[in-house]
């Protein structure tokens, strides 16, 4: 069973049907290149919306979707895919999601994974959406260019890397030491190292 977390007591959150509808589909279209719509009203994780909203937000994510050019309706207008402009917000929600499906692991492992990188300016866009995705994620700012994270990485990383052009830029780290960590376990709600 999927499970989606951004706060502890909803699965939710306080997002309203709509957004977490779009994000749904778009990380769906992220997977599959295109959907019906009754193959997403019978997705698990659409499910976990309250049962009068599942069709209307359903419903109202396709329209804003499609107004915001990011999906196109097929010839028969039941079936959706992604168009040029949708496939990058398609992956951020794609990597977001695969972030909040997970299963925290039961205990830590006491190693810190650790991404910096070193972006040119020529790419600031990229390396701000690069930014965007690591917090997507769940990690921790140490620092501008340092993000910090105490759970495995997600394979999708290495997809984003590589589909915006800054792999070369970048470089991963399993770390089972920094000094001072207390921020980083309280962030985490790890117990403080004395």
């Amino acid at each position: 069973m999927y499970r989606i977390y951004p706060k502890r007591s909803e699965p939710f959150g306080n997002f309203t049907a709509p957004i977490v509808a779009s994000v749904l589909i778009l990380h769906l279209l992220f997977k599959v290149g295109e959907i019906t719509i009754k193959a997403i009203l019978q997705h698990p994780l659409v499910k976990q919306l309250k049962a009068r909203h599942q069709s209307a937000a359903i419903a109202r994510a396709i329209w804003e979707l499609k107004r915001k050019r990011m999906i196109i309706a097929k010839k028969n207008a039941k079936t959706f895919q992604l168009t040029k402009k949708g496939s990058r917000k398609a992956l951020f929600a794609s990597v977001c999601l695969s972030q909040r499906i997970k299963i925290k692991p039961a205990s830590w492992d006491q190693t810190w994974r650790v991404v910096i990188f070193d972006i040119p300016e020529k790419q600031r866009s990229d390396r701000n959406y690069l930014r965007d995705v690591l917090k997507g994620l769940g990690f921790f700012k140490l620092q501008k260019s340092t993000w910090v994270t105490p759970y495995p990485i997600p394979d999708v990383l290495q997809d984003v890397l590589i589909e915006i052009g800054v792999l070369e830029h970048t470089r991963i780290m399993h770390v089972d030491e920094i000094d001072d960590d207390n921020d980083l376990r309280a962030h985490f709600e790890f117990p403080k190292f004395a």
